[in-house]
């Protein structure tokens, strides 16, 4: 919802709303992309695993929630707050090997997309000065893909795309 003045009635998300709903989004955009969606590992840092059907080639994930295009998005977790009722502790993405840490602005759907050796060198990134690279593209149609698929595959494309 964008507010156009001060009188409009405004809502105030909690960080974990805003990290959903940052995650919704990207899930939309990866699928609409022509990628397979998949949550990463409960053990792991990273938010999600994609795959292209084209290469098979898999990338972790991690999603940030920015506000606006001045926004900060850190490469380490704050360090502040509470998770499952103790202090979260700082996470170098670069060590766990997230490949991509990617911000998202739920509002106006913009997307930036960094790449591990890109960001490990930065602390914070700001998308106005730092607008990342673009999302790899797939290259076979949905129908293409179903024809050459296999049988033994570990998730099918139906439980990926919903047509």
């Amino acid at each position: 919802m964008r507010l156009e003045n001060k009188n409009q009635l405004s809502i105030k998300l909690t960080d974990k709303q805003k990290g959903d709903f940052a995650e919704h989004k990207a899930i939309e955009f990866w699928t609409l992309c022509g990628w397979e969606v998949f949550e990463g590992p409960s053990d792991s840092v990273c938010d999600r695993i994609v795959r292209s059907p084209d290469t098979g080639e898999m990338l972790s994930i991690q999603i940030k929630y920015i506000s606006k295009d001045t926004s900060h998005v850190e490469t380490y977790s704050t360090g502040s707050g509470t998770m499952k009722g103790g202090k979260r502790k700082r996470t170098n993405y670069a060590k766990h090997n997230i490949d991509y840490i990617m911000a998202v602005n739920p509002h106006t759907e913009q997307y930036f997309l960094y790449p591990k050796e890109y960001y490990e060198n930065y602390s914070s990134l700001s998308p106005s000065r730092h607008p990342g690279v673009s999302i790899p593209t797939v290259e076979k149609t949905l129908e293409e893909i179903r024809k050459t698929r296999h049988k033994d595959q570990l998730a099918t494309l139906d439980s990926v795309y919903h047509d």
